[in-house]
């Protein structure tokens, strides 16, 4: 088993470091539901960040875990997967940088599908995934 964590990107600490500050300006000034909702939010924030990852499972899945409070986690047989490529899409996926890898496989329905991810070191993530499947066209 093989454990990658999420690259964070310069726009999530943004946000993190935004809302901390609303955070305390509503504590500061007793706005109570402003302040729960705030508090919330940046619980999430974090949370995602700490438990952001991809594993690659002993048993040749690749596991995506986005965080305990987005319970989509999703697993793809690593043989399944035909290309790796660069990605700069803005779409909504467990991946907390815009520098990321689109993972493009064929799912049970004979079509390819994808998903983006950001690993923190992409070289030995792709080459982890090589190593089970020496088949795939890395495009990076």
């Amino acid at each position: 088993m093989r454990t990658f964590l999420s690259k964070v990107g310069g726009w999530y600490w943004v946000i993190i470091v935004l809302v901390s500050c609303l955070l305390f300006w509503s504590f500061w000034i007793h706005l109570l539901l402003a302040t729960l909702l705030f508090a919330i939010v940046l619980i999430i924030l974090i949370e995602a960040l700490i438990h952001t990852q991809y594993i690659i499972m002993d048993d040749g899945r690749l596991c995506i875990e986005g965080g305990r409070f987005f319970k989509k986690d999703f697993s793809v047989d690593v043989m399944q997967i035909v290309r790796v490529e660069r990605s700069a899409s803005w779409e909504s996926s467990p991946a907390l940088s815009l520098h990321r890898l689109k993972i493009i496989y064929r799912n049970g329905k004979g079509k390819t599908a994808y998903v983006l991810v950001s690993p923190k070191n992409e070289d030995m993530f792709v080459r982890a995934l090589l190593k089970r499947n020496n088949s795939i066209i890395v495009q990076i």
